[in-house]
């Protein structure tokens, strides 16, 4: 089972409902599309191949970048 490491991140847009979200994490383009508020939404980022699992959303009140890994990145 994996684990799920998070860290802090700042976005640069106020996210919708229904957005696509496109990006590079580690030289892996990844997209997915925006469910829920700003205060209450996230996205699952997946690459192509969909072996890559990324999330943003929020804890706490943080927006937080979080990865399901076996090992710490």
């Amino acid at each position: 089972m994996a684990n799920i490491y998070t860290a802090p991140i700042t976005l640069g847009f106020t996210p919708s409902n229904g957005d696509l979200i496109r990006g590079t994490v580690n030289g892996v383009e990844v997209n997915g599309k925006w469910t829920g508020t700003k205060k209450t939404g996230g996205v699952t980022l997946k690459s192509k191949d969909n072996t890559l699992i990324y999330s943003v959303g929020f804890l706490d009140g943080r927006t937080i970048f979080a990865v399901q890994s076996d090992y710490a990145p």
